[in-house]
């Protein structure tokens, strides 16, 4: 939901990569399957980012996400 509002008002998100021990170069390297990493990376989404932004276009970002979440 806050992906499709935020690419509505021109904000580029992309979904957050599962965790490391996900990745089949890593298959049989860790004992637990770190449910909450799993879990989170699930909930949670890349912002723009870089250090070309600007302090205007990350408050702009801000805005709009706490415009989302409160109205």
């Amino acid at each position: 939901a806050v992906r499709d509002f935020l690419a509505a008002e021109g904000i580029d998100s992309r979904p957050m990569v599962l965790p490391v021990n996900h990745a089949p170069c890593y298959e049989g390297y860790f004992l637990d399957n770190f449910p909450v990493a799993t879990e989170m990376s699930h909930r949670s989404l890349h912002l723009p980012s870089g250090n070309r932004l600007t302090v205007s276009q990350v408050a702009r970002v801000v805005s709009e996400i706490e415009r989302f979440f409160y109205g």
